[in-house]
């Protein structure tokens, strides 16, 4: 009762200290203010407090982007209008809307450093998922001279702290690997990765040039004469990764490999030649063999799967082959076009369509699969590459289309690419003044923005007070810009078709603790790659992560806010069970179910999300959880 306030006379003796509980049963979802004041009769103080009362059930979140764009020569407006749908579970009162509005390319993404994926961040490929994009920002902003000092020095904290996070996964021998020396070899693939990001990051913060040289040379040692490599590490994303060797894995090599030429000894070489050109000869014809092999293979025709033939495109356009060209044609093949707009779709049959994925409620966009954007992505870098930009816009525009809340994509590596092609086109593009007035409306006015060349960089953000089913967008002016309408609820139960069959057992319930069995194992035919559980915590608990123990297929947990995060190299279609102790920390009672969500990290829209609570919470009081409450309560 917000009008009510509530007395308790605790007595305190001189230099002691006296707890005195008061019992708050809240009424409504947010931000709740609580002011507490104590005196005496020679003196007084206070405190206030926010606590953030959040809605039961799983949080489900989607956007639809909308791309603005009103020629200088049209006198006509742009409108769209964007419907939402909420499926039977929606837990009411959960619902919320948010409008958001940037005149750059990477607007939305610039706001959210560090938070462009919403995925954990517990092994060496997703904590280097984090850093890329800001780099890849970072260089944009460079290029275009609108990086600013406070804004520079921002950028260079958060590329710090994700350098040293990724030494972490540094192997003894040099390579890198997805949970570093825990793991019994390195990877190529994501050795290779970490070079080509850590060495373009130098252009902003320090990093050991060692480092750098050393994995050099470990990518080299796992050459094959012909000029290809191999993956000796785990390969966590067959899609992406492809078996343990390839065109794919060949061209991501000498992406690297290109990047390289500073880090192999070249001046003392040039300078005093003999035993110090060892290394940058090793490097030369490492480039050079990699590079032939995949000429031969696109001249033989031996590229014919949409990705490997993408990535080969792009790194042939980086080492300024003429065989670029020809893959790009016949990815263009491939190509799916309409509306103005170009992308392409897999044609792996192993990778589900995602409106497969949705039973009873669908939302009303799905969101492109993460092989399709990569694919997508490498393909606006072979434009932007080789100066045909005007080409690779119908893709862009595409792209922009896919983006999440936060900017980013749906997973790690889609993320990471998606945001280097925006950045490089961004940075190569002609960006044409803009003045744009946008109205959202109900058709009621909602909320209104100006973009115009002043403001581009910045974001524009607007709550509104009313999650509308249906929304109208209209502009005038010239120029572009793109608006984004995130829509965010939670639910009681499943709102997808589950992936894994996941089972949740409680053992030893009780008021103040419980062992938490989970049972998991995978539905479809294919193969999982890396897979996440994530679990939420019940308020007033803490998770005791020693209980874990050793479970075979467990690599790595850890705790994220109200969420338990736990790793597993796969799941397959036989059971994997294990146990998490709950622990009471603090007092509160009549819990609601807590959810367990599992997904495949490199296709999220693999999962299946299962809820949970122990009987003794459901039905607990203040009296139980809080014995010294109880007397006070009932006056």
């Amino acid at each position: 009762n917000p009008n009510k306030t509530k007395l308790n006379s605790p007595q305190v003796k001189s230099g002691e200290q006296s707890v005195a509980y008061f019992p708050m049963l809240s009424t409504a979802l947010g931000v709740v203010d609580i002011e507490v004041s104590a005196q005496s009769t020679i003196a007084a103080d206070g405190v206030r407090r926010q606590i953030i009362v959040k809605p039961e059930g799983a949080p489900v979140s989607y956007n639809c982007p909308v791309f603005v764009n009103i020629d200088s020569k049209s006198s006509q407006k742009f409108e769209k209008s964007v419907t939402f749908t909420l499926p039977p579970s929606v837990v009411v009162g959960s619902e919320r809307t948010r409008v958001k509005a940037t005149g750059n390319l990477i607007g939305s993404s610039l706001s959210s450093l560090m938070s462009l994926i919403t995925l954990p961040t517990g092994c060496g490929e997703q904590s280097l998922a984090k850093f890329a994009p800001d780099l890849y920002i970072a260089q944009y902003l460079n290029a275009t001279g609108q990086l600013t000092d406070a804004l520079k020095r921002n950028i260079i904290d958060v590329l710090e702290a994700g350098y040293q996070r990724q030494l972490t996964y540094r192997r003894f021998d040099g390579g890198f690997s997805p949970f570093g020396n825990y793991d019994e070899t390195g990877s190529t693939w994501l050795t290779a990765l970490t070079f080509r990001i850590l060495s373009e990051a130098s252009e902003f913060i320090y990093v050991d040039p060692l480092i750098l040289s050393n994995s050099v040379m470990w990518i080299i040692d796992r050459q094959n004469l012909e000029g290809s490599f191999n993956e000796y590490g785990k390969v966590l994303d067959k899609n992406t990764q492809g078996t343990g060797t390839g065109p794919a894995l060949t061209a991501f090599a000498l992406l690297s490999l290109l990047d390289a030429e500073n880090y192999v000894e070249k001046e003392a070489c040039l300078k005093e030649g003999g035993s110090r050109c060892n290394y940058y000869e090793r490097w030369g014809n490492a480039t050079e063999k990699a590079r032939t092999n995949l000429e031969n293979l696109v001249a033989s025709n031996a590229v014919g799967d949409q990705f490997p033939l993408a990535l080969v495109s792009y790194a042939l356009s980086k080492a300024k082959s003429p065989a670029s060209n020809t893959a790009l044609e016949k990815l263009l093949t491939f190509s799916q076009s309409g509306g103005g707009l170009l992308h392409w779709e897999a044609n792996d049959t192993t990778v589900e369509p995602m409106q497969s994925h949705y039973f009873k409620w669908r939302p009303p966009r799905i969101q492109a699969r993460p092989i399709d954007i990569l694919i997508t992505s490498y393909a606006i870098l072979t434009y932007t590459q080789l100066g045909r930009i005007d080409e690779a816009l119908p893709a862009v525009r595409w792209l922009t289309t896919q983006r999440n809340a936060q900017g980013g994509f749906s997973s790690s590596q889609d993320t990471v690419v998606g945001l280097q092609a925006l950045s490089a086109f961004a940075a190569k593009s002609l960006q044409p003044g803009t003045d744009l007035n946008i109205v959202v409306a109900t058709p009621t006015p909602l909320a209104t923005f100006s973009v115009t060349r002043e403001n581009a960089l910045s974001l524009q953000i607007k709550e509104l007070s009313e999650a509308p089913q249906e929304l109208s967008i209209s502009a005038s002016g010239t120029g572009f810009a793109l608006v984004d309408v995130d829509y965010s609820f939670n639910v009681a139960s499943e709102v997808t078709t589950p992936s894994f069959d996941v089972s949740t057992v409680l053992l030893d319930d009780g008021i103040n603790s419980f062992n938490l069995m989970i049972c998991t194992k995978w539905l479809l035919k294919k193969e999982t790659g890396m897979v996440v559980q994530e679990i939420s915590i019940p308020s007033g608990f803490q998770p005791d992560l020693s209980t874990l123990g050793n479970v075979a297929g467990v690599r790595r947990s850890e705790r994220k806010g109200g969420v338990v995060a736990i790793y597993f190299d796969k799941i397959g279609g036989s059971s994997l069970c294990y146990s998490l102790r709950m622990v009471r920390e603090s007092k509160v009672a009549k819990s609601q179910s807590s959810y367990v969500k599992t997904f495949s990290y490199y296709s999220p829209d693999d999962q299946s999300t299962v809820f949970y609570l122990p009987k003794a919470l459901r039905d607990s009081n203040i009296c139980d959880v809080c014995v010294g409450c109880c007397p006070w309560l009932l006056q």
